[in-house]
């Protein structure tokens, strides 16, 4: 892939990102003109009296769209739509065991269509989902006696392991740092779940991903110690802009989860500087994420 030519269209485009002044327009908006004020501001088609969540989905769509045209390799947006693919694959085998509905919606901006999902999880037709197809036969196996949480955490490993070992291992190294990331603050949030549920080690061990910075070895042995001094421990493994967000923090998962965001969004000033990777690009998607979940937080915060 042509890197510079890429990423110096990438970093245009993140000039274009929300910054305070949009979010100061969008908070000082009536609930009732939010979707048209957001429309206006450029998101989306044209606004036609739609809910927020077309609106947004056109903007992500007109994202996918625009680096389709621009990124040779997909290697960078197949990885993007699969965190799409996790989503709708926990809704439809949550569906095919608990739910029982005869429709279901999913999210369309994934690699897999609705009928490909389906074909593979409840016929075992792997004709449409040929490049994952050993994910999908290993996950009809394992997901059987399941229970609806047990179940999606073993659909988030799973999909995360065949991701990193088909996709990103090797491949791209700005890709693999941020997957290693990734998988580490979900890991550690697992570990503090897991903690608070008084969940066993062997409970933990079948939902620890793997391919994260901390190994999994040494994060059952952290559990298994089994005290307050989580924290002290973990920070061992981390990056230090990371280990601050544990500093004088309790064992809240929605706390912790949002500060790491915060850093996370911080850490994004590496990926931009890494211009012979896929460096920018993951900032600018990244930075897109959260401008999303702003949007929404400015949103649901109105009366």
């Amino acid at each position: 892939m042509e890197y510079l030519y890429v990423n110096s269209f990438i970093k245009t485009k993140s000039k274009t990102l929300f910054d305070q002044r949009q979010y100061q327009i969008l908070e000082q908006s009536l609930k009732e003109d939010f979707v048209k004020v957001l429309c206006d501001l450029g998101y989306g088609l044209t606004y036609t009296n739609q809910s927020l969540d077309n609106v947004l989905k056109q903007e992500e769509e007109k994202l996918i769209k625009e680096l389709n045209l621009i990124i040779s390799d997909s290697l960078i947006l197949k990885c993007y739509k699969f965190l799409h693919d996790i989503t709708n694959i926990k809704i439809i085998y949550k569906n095919h065991y608990f739910l029982k509905l005869k429709e279901i919606q999913i999210d369309d901006l994934g690699n897999y269509s609705l009928n490909a999902l389906e074909s593979a999880i409840i016929h075992n037709n792997f004709d449409y989902v040929s490049e994952d197809k050993n994910l999908f036969m290993d996950l009809n196996q394992k997901v059987i006696g399941l229970n609806p949480k047990d179940l999606s955490d073993l659909i988030t490993k799973e999909c995360y392991e065949h991701l990193y070992n088909n996709y990103i291992c090797g491949k791209d190294e700005a890709l693999e740092n941020f997957f290693k990331l990734r998988v580490t603050i979900l890991n550690i949030l697992l570990l503090y779940r897991a903690y608070r549920l008084s969940l066993n080690s062997n409970d933990l061990s079948k939902m620890v991903i793997e391919n994260g910075l901390i190994d999994k070895s040494e994060l059952i042995k952290i559990f298994n110690e089994n005290n307050l001094e989580l924290f002290k421990k973990v920070k061992l493994f981390i990056p230090l802009s990371f280990e601050k967000v544990m500093e004088n923090n309790t064992i809240d998962i929605t706390n912790l989860n949002d500060k790491f965001e915060e850093v996370f969004l911080d850490k994004m000033i590496d990926f931009e500087t890494n211009d012979l990777s896929f460096g920018p690009i993951i900032s600018y998607l990244y930075k897109k994420k959260i401008e999303f979940k702003k949007i929404k937080k400015i949103y649901f915060s109105k009366k």
